[in-house]
């Protein structure tokens, strides 16, 4: 009997650890791409090990500069439409719920860390602000489960430099699928593919 329920236990366990790895490469496989512009991250957190944190233009979403909705609290899933601008992809809108997709965008799914209120002086209602003494949320912080990306022993360095460098040296290419997961895809370094992943 204790034989069966540790056999059911590993088959079980088993069977997730396949099911992510499918659903990664699936993602991988036929999910949209996309290639992000990276941002600087606090310095002394920006290396672990053989993995590089990695903060995205749209880590930080200025809502006064996108369509959607304007009420958020932290920890609420978000989708965001992205549309493709020059060689990156830009946040055109978040949402509470999966919206419509519209011409060639792409949405990607993300939880919200951080909302950012403040007060509105001399206020003119808009679309966006109603005037009343109540903090309107401004910006939201969001992410997205790609903010780490496994590097080769040595290569750290390199890549770690490049992206406090500010200037667009390296991006992120990213795969999304239709519900919104994102998984990355590779790693440029001005505009070189530098790493690909694999689907498995």
């Amino acid at each position: 009997m204790i034989f069966v329920r540790i056999l059911l236990i590993l088959l079980l366990q088993t069977g997730v650890l396949f099911s992510m790895v499918y659903n990664r490469a699936e993602i991988l496989e036929h999910g949209k791409t996309v290639i992000l512009r990276t941002e600087p991250v606090d310095p002394r957190s920006l290396f672990r090990g053989y993995y590089v944190d990695l903060n995205y233009e749209i880590s930080r979403l200025e809502l006064a500069d996108l369509e959607g909705d304007q009420q958020f609290d932290r920890w609420d899933t978000v989708f965001i439409t992205l549309e493709q601008r020059d060689t990156f992809w830009a946040a055109t809108g978040v949402y509470k719920e999966m919206p419509t997709i519209i011409g060639n965008q792409v949405v990607i799914k993300g939880v919200t860390d951080y909302v950012m209120r403040d007060y509105i002086e001399d206020c003119i209602p808009d679309a966006v602000t109603s005037c009343t003494d109540d903090p309107v949320i401004t910006s939201l912080s969001v992410e997205y489960g790609i903010e780490s990306y496994f590097i080769p022993e040595g290569d750290g360095a390199s890549i770690e430099e490049a992206i406090r460098e500010e200037d667009d040296r390296v991006s992120i290419k990213v795969a999304v699928n239709e519900d919104g997961r994102a998984v990355i895809k590779g790693l440029l370094m001005d505009g070189q593919l530098l790493y690909e992943e694999p689907p498995y």
